[in-house]
């Protein structure tokens, strides 16, 4: 885990009842990627407004359509875990995401991939409430404690998971960083 608790109990105490909501059982993987979306679209997506690359601009899959997003999460599982080929397991799989539009969120769970309104489903019937800080609480704890993580382009969320992952010497090796300047290179992990 994180070692010294980074976040009040009460976000701990709810992560047992998050996990049985996914379906996230003891030693079973499971893969949290962050899209970064809401303001990362008008700010530092190239467009109309860029005249020149700038080093805050983002090429990456954040700036995209959801069909190259999910393209470029499968390429990353095939690249950099190694899955069971004739396991019927599927890669349990969960997008932290601002990602307001209900369209590309529904083409997102149409994948079989987890979002946060997997685990609101889950809270209203437990009668509990979460603001929109809390729930992204719950997603940092769900992105520093998965098997394994990808994340892209330039954010202070990458930033804050990596390190909450290199302090755990299993998890700092399935942190996948793509296209982030300044952070380590891509590894295959097993």
């Amino acid at each position: 885990g994180l070692g010294p608790r980074v976040f009040s109990d009460r976000y701990w105490n709810l992560l047992p009842f998050i996990y049985r909501v996914l379906g996230i059982k003891d030693n079973v993987d499971y893969l949290m990627v962050h899209w970064r979306r809401g303001d990362q679209l008008s700010t530092r997506c190239p467009g109309e407004g860029h005249t020149t690359r700038s080093d805050r601009e983002d090429d990456t899959v954040n700036c995209g359509t959801v069909e190259e997003f999910v393209n470029k999460i499968n390429q990353n599982i095939k690249l950099f875990i190694n899955i069971n080929k004739s396991s019927t397991n599927k890669l349990l799989t969960y997008v932290a995401t601002n990602e307001k539009n209900d369209t590309q969120l529904k083409i997102i769970k149409s994948k079989k991939i987890k979002l946060f309104s997997d685990i609101h489903e889950g809270l209203i019937e437990k009668n509990v409430h979460l603001t929109t800080l809390e729930e992204f609480v719950i997603e940092l704890i769900l992105m520093c404690e998965a098997t394994y993580v990808f994340t892209w382009g330039e954010s202070s969320i990458n930033r804050f998971v990596y390190n909450c992952r290199q302090a755990n010497e299993t998890k700092k090796l399935n942190t996948i960083i793509n296209d982030y300047r300044g952070m380590p290179p891509k590894k295959k992990v097993s």
